[in-house]
């Protein structure tokens, strides 16, 4: 073989690999960007779950891009309450919201556009909620604190429910105006009911390792902790050291940082004035 056809064939064998390196690289570009085409598609239509495990939100790459989280406003007086308890779920969430509170002459006229004429409510991208323990539920459900199936709901719901019983008959008592007929009230509440809900509450928070309704933080626990500072300011016996694990399940919410935050500055309760959480932190 002459050197001039050696150098032909040479030449012809690089002009060959050249191509196929081309076509190569065409087919893995192609390749490439079809699947990255059909993964945005699919993402496109797919709900996303954010990191803080809070809320599926429907968003997407070539759809209507929503707005990342959305806008809350709790409607309330200047006072803790019912209140405090969303308050305190978005604080735990780390959720931005609106505190919006009232005067009576400002309720007056916002009450006709509330769903009942009732407070609290929670206001949703515009959209306005009543009923304080379903608004609970749903942020816990938000914010991480709901329960991990069905059973843990229902776990949940029966604990928030049992001290909803409890808080009634407290509540009648602290709001009876004749002081007589208030002061034999108190009595019968510190003799029987408040032993008889406290001691099963306890009974299950030991269970529990010093929470509420489940073996972990839950919705409930702030439920408790709240219930806990108004009891706190309408009782005047100290019955609390009977039922440590039930001051546990208290510590356990204040352990929280953003909620001992939230505590320090928010506005002082002008219901009750005796006793605030603040002071055991």
């Amino acid at each position: 073989m002459s050197c001039k056809s050696t150098l032909l064939g040479a030449s012809h064998f690089l002009q060959l690999s050249r191509l196929n390196h081309l076509v190569t690289c065409i087919c893995f570009w192609v390749c490439l960007y079809s699947d990255i085409t059909i993964y945005l598609f699919k993402w496109s239509r797919t709900p996303v779950k954010f990191s803080s495990d809070s809320a599926v939100r429907t968003t997407g790459y070539f759809g209507d891009l929503r707005k990342m989280a959305p806008v809350y406003k709790v409607h309330y007086f200047d006072i803790h309450g019912r209140a405090e308890p969303i308050r305190l779920l978005l604080t735990y969430g780390n959720l931005n919201f609106e505190d919006k509170r009232y005067s009576q002459e400002e309720w007056a006229k916002f009450k006709p556009s509330t769903p009942l004429g009732q407070m609290p409510c929670l206001e949703v991208d515009g959209k306005l909620i009543n009923q304080s323990t379903p608004i609970c539920r749903y942020l816990g459900k938000v914010v991480g604190l709901g329960g991990k199936d069905n059973w843990e709901d229902l776990l949940i719901d029966v604990a928030v429910e049992n001290l909803g019983d409890l808080h009634k008959k407290i509540m009648e008592m602290a709001f009876e105006q004749d002081a007589g007929k208030k002061k034999s009230m108190e009595e019968d509440l510190v003799k029987k009911d408040l032993p008889f809900f406290l001691e099963k509450f306890e009974e299950t928070a030991k269970k529990n390792g010093g929470y509420f309704a489940l073996n972990r933080l839950s919705w409930a626990d702030i439920m408790f902790t709240c219930a806990y500072e108004t009891y706190k300011n309408v009782i005047s016996t100290d019955v609390w050291p009977k039922y440590p694990n039930l001051l546990k399940v208290k510590d356990n919410v204040l352990k929280v940082q953003s909620l001992q935050d939230w505590i320090k500055k928010r506005p002082a309760n002008k219901m009750f004035s005796k006793f605030d959480l603040k002071q055991e932190l």
